[in-house]
């Protein structure tokens, strides 16, 4: 299913890898060296914690800026309807203007809470599976950003532990998250393999690629190496193919 997958970059034999043109990054190559490693590591720390930060930011301003404006004006506007209630002659049909845009407000208000929810995990990831929630943020993110987004996936049983159904959710967040942002892509995919020993997730888009062989400090490469990080923390692998103007793969690997 995979390799037939034309968004994919096609794989060389493993054999003749090093003298395939596609760079990759894996768990176990272009580590550095002792000298810079700890340097690395440090680095890596840093941009995990400002990507926190952010993250954090960003949910404060969505529910002090959205939210929380919301809920001032509904409380605004119920107020004003009570003042009106002790009128002798009730302005019936003002009053049932205000309470319709307030029903409104509510709704969306709570719309909102809802993306803001889904955002940070999505409740179907805890009651359906990874498939579902794959399925549904592959969907929300095509919906708001055009990215056209396929998902083929190879339905399981037993599911895996929800620790690790929620690492490759993330994992697969953030590769789809890179596409949006930085490849130009015009399609990806997101495809679920059931082996025998393992799970196999490959996310891919058909956009600009780049040089996996950056120097390991480089920021750029921080994103890729959290999720080789990420998928190392679940005992698994995770192994990123690119080649300029050819678009990227990243491959991981769990136990089931």
């Amino acid at each position: 299913m995979i390799d037939n997958n034309p968004l994919l970059p096609k794989k060389s034999p493993k054999s003749n890898l090093q003298d395939s043109n596609i760079g990759q990054l894996s768990a176990d190559e272009n580590r550095p060296d002792n000298n810079t490693a700890d340097a690395v590591v440090l680095t890596l720390a840093a941009h995990l914690a400002e990507a926190q930060e952010i993250e954090r930011r960003h949910l404060a301003r969505a529910l002090h800026d959205e939210v929380g404006q919301n809920v001032t004006a509904i409380a605004f506007t119920l107020d004003f309807i009570q003042s009106q209630l002790d009128e002798p002659d009730l302005p019936i049909d003002l009053v049932r203007t205000h309470l319709k845009e307030t029903l409104d407000l509510a709704e969306q208000t709570t719309d909102r809470i809802r993306q803001i929810v889904a955002d940070l995990r999505p409740p179907m990831l805890d009651d359906y599976g990874l498939i579902e929630a794959l399925d549904w943020y592959a969907d929300h993110l095509a919906q708001i950003t055009g990215l056209e987004i396929t998902v083929q996936q190879t339905y399981f049983a037993p599911r895996l532990p929800a620790a690790v159904e929620s690492m490759l959710f993330r994992i697969a967040q953030e590769a789809l998250t890179n596409i949006v942002n930085h490849a130009q892509a015009q399609s990806a995919s997101i495809t679920v393999e059931a082996k025998a020993s393992t799970i196999r997730l490959t996310i891919a888009d058909n956009g600009l690629g780049f040089e996996v062989d950056q120097p390991a400090a480089s920021p750029a490469r921080f994103g890729l190496l959290t999720m080789v990080e990420r998928a190392k923390a679940i005992n698994g692998r995770c192994t990123i193919e690119s080649q300029r103007n050819q678009g990227t793969r990243i491959i991981v690997e769990v136990p089931r």
